[in-house]
C-alpha cells in the first residue's frame, strides 16, 4: 500500500496545518458514517464506518458514535442479532423481569437467550444495562459463531497471555479461540479480561468477523470513481526511525502477526508507541535523511514493540538485510486522511 512520491511534492506545495475531513457517503442506509465528529481520527474509524453502513450499529446521535463508551449487555445482544440477519419478530419478548417489552433490545435479548448465546445474570434478570467485559464478549461471540456455523480462519499461533491467571476459567477457551482467529486479541500480550469492552472494540470485532481486518472500507458505490490521493494533515512530530523484518530475528515469537491482528505488510506496517500514535492510525512518513527517501509514504500504525517508546517508530521492510542497510533515521510524521 505504497503511495508515489508525488504525494510528497504535493505536501510541500501547500500549507499543512489542519486535518482535512474526508466525508464518505455510505450507500444503502442513508448514513454518512464518516461524519461522526468523534471518529475522524479514531483508531477504529474504518471498522466503525463499516458496521454502521452494514446496519449492525447506530450512532449515539447523528453526529456522535461515542467509540470509547462501554458496551452494555443489551447493546451487544442487539448488534449480534443484527449481524445474524434473523427476523427478530419470531422471538417475541425476552423472558426476564428487567427487560421491558418496549426496550430496543427486547427481541434481541430473547434471540440471544433462545439460541444459547447469552445466559441471564439470574433466573429472572438479564441486566441489560450492565457493561459487558472483554471476556464476556468473547464468550458470547464464540457461542454465536458455533450456533450459526461461522468458521473462523486460523491467523495466529496461540500465545498464552501474561494475565492468563486473571481470565475466568469459563472464558479461557473462547478467548484463545478468538486470539487464534485474530478476531479479538490483547495488547502487548495482555488481554485485560475484566475490562469493559468499548463500542469501538465491538465495531472491530464485527468487522473482523466479516473478514475486514482494519482495511480502509470503501463502499461499492465508490468503486467506479477514480482513486484519488488522500490528504496529508497536521504534523504529529519528528520521530526517530528504525527498521525491522518479520522474521524471528527481529520479530521473535510474534512473527506473522501484529498488535491489531493484521498481517505484517512491508510498505504499510509500522510499529509505534500507541500512547503517541493510536493503533490503526494512517500516517504519512517523510524522512529527513535523503538516503531514506525511498521509504517516504503512507503507513498504518499496526504494531508495537518493547523498545518503541515515545517518538520512535519501527518500519517493517521486506528482509533482514534491508533492515540492516536502512539503519536508523529521522522522519517527520503527519496524520493522513485516506
Amino acid at each position: 500500500m505504497r503511495y508515489k512520491n508525488y504525494t510528497k511534492i504535493f505536501r510541500k506545495s501547500v500549507v499543512v496545518c489542519l486535518m482535512a475531513v474526508v466525508s464518505v457517503t455510505l450507500a444503502g442506509h442513508g448514513v454518512k458514517a464518516a461524519t461522526f465528529s468523534d471518529t475522524q481520527n479514531h483508531w477504529a474509524k474504518y471498522s466503525i464506518d463499516y458496521v454502521v453502513d452494514r446496519g449492525y450499529f447506530n450512532g449515539m446521535s447523528d453526529t456522535l458514535f461515542s467509540p470509547e463508551e462501554g458496551t452494555t449487555r443489551g447493546m451487544f445482544a442487539t448488534v449480534l442479532a443484527r449481524h445474524s440477519g434473523e427476523n427478530l419478530t419470531n422471538y417475541g419478548d425476552a423472558p426476564f423481569a428487567d427487560v421491558s417489552s418496549d426496550a430496543y433490545y427486547d427481541s434481541a435479548v430473547a434471540w440471544a437467550f433462545t439460541n444459547g448465546i447469552s445466559d441471564g445474570t439470574s433466573d429472572s434478570t438479564f441486566s441489560p444495562n450492565e457493561y459487558l467485559t472483554r471476556e464476556q464478549a468473547c464468550t458470547m461471540l464464540a457461542r454465536y459463531c458455533e450456533q450459526y456455523g461461522i468458521a473462523l480462519a486460523e491467523r495466529n499461533q496461540v500465545q498464552t497471555y501474561r494475565d492468563d491467571s486473571s481470565i475466568s476459567l469459563w472464558a479461557k477457551d473462547s478467548i484463545y479461540e478468538m486470539q487464534k482467529s485474530g478476531v479479538m486479541i490483547g495488547s502487548d500480550n495482555v488481554f485485560s479480561p475484566q475490562k469493559n469492552i468499548s463500542r469501538a472494540e465491538v465495531a472491530v470485532l464485527l468487522a473482523r468477523l466479516d473478514g475486514n481486518f482494519f482495511e480502509n472500507y470503501q463502499d461499492e458505490s465508490e468503486e467506479e470513481e477514480p482513486v484519488e490521493d488522500g490528504q496529508i494533515g497536521a504534523l504529529v512530530d519528528t520521530f526517530r526511525s528504525t527498521f525491522y523484518c518479520d522474521g524471528e530475528c527481529c520479530n521473535g515469537e510474534w512473527s506473522g502477526q501484529t498488535a491489531i491482528g493484521a498481517i505484517p505488510t512491508p510498505g504499510r506496517t509500522i510499529a509505534v508507541d500507541s500512547s503517541v500514535i493510536p493503533l490503526g492510525t494512517w500516517v504519512y512518513v517523510d524522512y529527513v535523511d535523503a538516503r531514506l527517501d525511498q521509504y517516504d509514504g503512507v503507513y498504518r500504525a499496526e504494531d508495537t514493540g518493547g523498545a518503541i517508546k515515545g517518538n520512535r517508530i519501527d518500519m517493517l521492510v521486506g528482509s533482514h538485510s534491508e533492515a540492516l542497510n536502512a539503519g536508523v533515521g529521522n522522519c517527520n510524521i503527519y496524520y493522513y486522511n485516506k
